[in-house]
């Protein structure tokens, strides 16, 4: 799981300066970034969400049921996720989630500026 967590890292941090945004600290997979504007903030989730998606991630996760790739419904004016992915017997629809599940929530609100005990 060691490959697909710094794959994982390695992403949220390639995007965040686009963003404009500050690593402020990380707990396991658990990363704590702060953003100039809550617009940058959401902007920086659904840019990770869809590179996530369109990763290559490594072997380890193969065969795990929540890695697995999951499409939305095939509709004519909608692409296939990519060429050469469209499943026998069918047309499907857009590629949704592949990978590493991930979460993100946004708080909004000025920071305080108190020292927190154990730095």
């Amino acid at each position: 799981m060691g490959d697909a967590i710094d794959l994982h890292d390695g992403v949220l941090r390639r995007i965040l300066a686009k963003f404009r945004g500050y690593e402020v600290k990380t707990e396991g997979t658990t990363f704590m970034v702060a953003f100039w504007t809550a617009w940058e903030a959401l902007s920086w989730c659904l840019a990770v969400q869809q590179a996530l998606v369109m990763e290559s991630w490594p072997d380890e996760l193969k065969g795990q049921k929540l890695s697995e790739k999951v499409y939305g419904e095939a509709y004519d004016d909608l692409p296939v996720a990519s060429p050469g992915d469209e499943p026998e017997g069918g047309k499907q629809g857009p590629l949704l989630f592949h990978g590493m599940r991930v979460y993100m929530g946004m708080e909004v609100g000025e920071p305080t500026g108190k020292r927190a005990p154990t730095t």
